[in-house]
């Protein structure tokens, strides 16, 4: 308890059960309204590879109040863009998980006070949609695609495939875990990233592809495109409005041919950079 000394702070004594807070200025504890999560999972759709789920849309919903448990008995090492650990990692969850789902679409939603990440499309997503959301207050990501992360499956059903991340408003995400970004996409193809609004994130806006290789994967005729990109890298360095990782020859001419038209801010860190390529070949 001897930590607590900054507004907003809390500690809980799982011995006696005693939660102490340190209110923040003008707060009165004796009418505020204190909401303690204590499920990871909001929503899950998820079908198999021979019966996938179909045909949903999700629309005006606000979906917030998610938490993130494993910390509590292991801690959290992080890598970058909410995966964490080295050889035995993962990727912190998400509040709403697709997997096997094709064609499931959400809109005009409100995703927020989520201690995780936001939503996730993993393996076997097809043509989903997320169009014209609001993601804010957000403890990890905003949006994962591909929390498998697996390159060049045995059954490429599982490849994420046309998804499509268009007009949603981004801001205020990796409030915890700082090197969380935006929007997340690993090992996917057709994937379209266009006309979002990206804002307030201490580390990468929007991150496309993964893995530290040269190899050939199925990464290919991704697309990100007309995002407005700003405020973030506030924390960290070695990042970029957008971040490109792995072999990237198709989705690298993409990016390239829509820098002219991306509004970019100004970033905050010293060695950030408009646009970021690790281990990219083109």
């Amino acid at each position: 308890m001897e930590f607590l000394n900054g507004e907003g702070q809390w500690y809980l004594n799982n011995s006696t059960g005693d939660l102490y807070y340190y209110p923040k200025a003008g707060e009165d504890m004796s009418t505020a309204e204190v909401i303690a999560p204590n499920v990871e999972r909001l929503i899950s759709v998820q079908g198999t590879l021979d019966a996938p789920v179909q045909n949903l849309l999700f629309y005006g919903l606000t979906l917030e109040h998610s938490t993130y448990l494993d910390p509590n008995s292991q801690g959290y090492i992080g890598m970058q863009a909410s995966v964490w650990g080295w050889d035995t990692g993962g990727i912190i969850p998400v509040a709403i998980y697709l997997s096997n789902a094709e064609h499931i679409q959400f809109e005009r939603s409100v995703f927020q006070h989520m201690g995780g990440s936001a939503i996730g499309l993993d393996s076997g997503t097809h043509y989903d949609s997320l169009i014209g959301n609001v993601f804010t207050d957000i403890s990890s990501n905003g949006i994962d695609v591909d929390m498998t992360m697996t390159a060049n499956p045995a059954d490429s059903r599982v490849v994420p495939l046309g998804n499509e991340i268009r007009d949603n408003y981004i801001t205020q995400v990796g409030q915890q875990y700082e090197g969380a970004v935006g929007i997340m996409t690993a090992y996917t193809s057709g994937t379209i990233i266009e006309h979002n609004e990206v804002s307030q994130i201490p580390y990468t806006g929007i991150a496309a592809g993964w893995g530290w290789s040269h190899d050939d994967t199925q990464l290919s005729n991704n697309v990100v495109r007309y995002n407005n990109v700003h405020n973030v890298m506030y924390l960290f360095e070695e990042a970029g409005f957008t971040h490109c990782q792995s072999n990237l020859d198709r989705l690298f001419r993409k990016i390239l041919s829509t820098v002219s038209r991306l509004r970019l801010g100004r970033a905050m860190a010293f060695r950030s950079h408009s646009i970021s390529m690790k281990a990219a070949r083109g």
